[in-house]
């Protein structure tokens, strides 16, 4: 038999801190950064309150970026290593606000629980209450202001101009904000839902449910419409070919995925019944 000379295997330990926070009702597991707020191995068996619900939960692990479980929404503020997140049950929410392991602030409002947006260029967090249809704007702990919507369904941010985009389901139109400021209603067509940028042409582009269109939008104005199949929802950009993906639900007509390229639709593909998501 051959000799062979033995193998050195290097093995890479990558620890990562895990707890668990109570908000009201609903258990969230978070993750956070690498070298942010990590926790001590002596820690590990201590507890965590949070002050909304005031429950104990024990810690599993030691820590690393947020990874909610059970949450519609959550985000992750670098400039100031807070986690936000969105919570309720329809009539009532808010979104909480966690450095570590602890909840530092409780923001309430009207509803929830509703998508939330970080805007980079300003440091903000845009937050939903659903039902009221207003966007409140928070900064670190606070809501510095207001902007009222019509049954806001997602948000854009948009590398390009700074904007942030809320899709207006009730009113079919995209409010475009500046910082705290609406600076342009663009009409869209039936039931807005989804929201995508397309980073190959800064383009904005919008799944209209009810009309069975996408909308392209460049800065405040709509440059195309184009038809796609029924019930378009879910939208994604593929960088290695700069198309853009439209989930078509179907309603009972089947399922197909609509290709995008720039303003025109280049492929309609079967797939199953009712695609709503892209991976």
């Amino acid at each position: 038999m051959e000799n062979r000379p033995a193998r050195n295997y290097t093995k890479l330990v990558v620890v990562i801190a895990v707890a668990a926070l109570v908000v009201g009702s609903v258990a969230y597991l978070i993750i956070s950064p690498v070298g942010k707020n990590t926790i001590p191995t002596s820690t590990l068996s201590s507890t965590l309150t949070t002050h909304s619900s005031q429950t104990t939960t024990p810690l599993f692990s030691t820590f690393s970026a947020p990874l909610p479980v059970g949450s519609q929404s959550s985000i992750y503020d670098p400039a100031n290593g807070y986690v936000y997140v969105s919570y309720g049950d329809g009539a009532t929410g808010g979104v909480s606000v966690v450095s570590g392991t602890i909840s530092v602030a409780n923001i309430t409002l009207d509803s929830g629980p509703g998508p939330l947006l970080y805007d980079p260029a300003n440091h903000f967090v845009y937050a939903t209450g659903v039902n009221s249809g207003a966007i409140a704007i928070i900064n670190g702990t606070e809501i510095i202001a207001t902007i009222p919507t019509n049954l806001p369904s997602s948000f854009l941010y948009d590398p390009a101009n700074g904007f942030v985009y809320v899709a207006s389901q009730a009113s079919w139109n995209i409010s475009v904000i500046d910082g705290t400021k609406t600076v342009a209603s663009v009409g869209v067509g039936e039931a807005p839902s989804s929201l995508l940028y397309d980073p190959s042409n800064n383009y904005l582009y919008v799944s209209n449910g009810g009309g069975d269109t996408v909308s392209v939008i460049d800065g405040t104005a709509v440059i195309s419409t184009m038809t796609v199949g029924s019930g378009p929802s879910s939208l994604l950009y593929d960088p290695s070919n700069n198309l853009v993906y439209v989930a078509n639900e179907g309603y009972g007509l089947g399922g197909t995925v609509s290709a995008i390229d720039g303003t025109n639709v280049t492929a309609t593909i079967a797939v199953g019944a009712s695609p709503s998501s892209f991976l």
